[in-house]
């Protein structure tokens, strides 16, 4: 992988999180304890204690308002401020730098402070998919791929089941 792909994938990933982190926080006021973005995927861990069953449900809505941002291709904002003109933001989570906080706006959607480096604009992530959910330490840990990463994920899938299809001599669907 070239540095400038490997490079576009993280902030792929980076910003996919900041719309997923600000969807789950939107719907259900879960909050995003951990970020973590692996060679394969990237996992936020929220603060939601909902029961096993409801949890498909859940996820859903958050991947739909997700990607409904995404497809909107909203433009994303950096702000540099003083912790005094940041406190007056509706920030999701509190900032504990004390000069000069870097501020990240999606527009009409989220406020967060962050160091790292982010699209222009939400619709240069492509695409948000969950992958899986586990129970983790008391949150859930939700595994997921953006951009890049999820059509490369789609083109394994795809082919698995269209090899599964032949093999069975059924249609995709069944």
């Amino acid at each position: 992988v070239s540095q400038s792909r490997y490079a576009s994938e993280m902030i792929q990933q980076h910003t996919a999180q900041h719309i997923l982190s600000q969807s789950f926080f939107q719907l259900f006021g879960a909050e995003t304890v951990g970020f973590r973005i692996l060679d394969r995927s990237t996992e936020i861990d929220l603060a939601l204690d909902e029961p096993p069953e409801r949890i498909p449900e859940l996820v859903h809505r958050a991947e739909d308002l997700t990607n409904s941002i995404i497809f909107e291709n909203r433009p994303i904002r950096l702000h540099q401020l003083n912790p005094s003109e940041a406190s007056r933001l509706p920030l999701r989570k509190e900032s504990f730098v004390t000069d000069c906080v870097r501020v990240v706006e999606i527009a009409d959607f989220a406020w967060s402070p962050c160091g790292g480096t982010h699209a222009a604009a939400t619709g240069e992530v492509g695409l948000v998919v969950i992958r899986t959910t586990e129970r983790a330490k008391r949150m859930l840990r939700v595994h997921f791929l953006a951009g890049a990463r999820a059509l490369a994920d789609y083109r394994i899938s795809n082919s698995i089941c269209d090899t599964l299809a032949r093999r069975l001599t059924v249609g995709r669907e069944e």
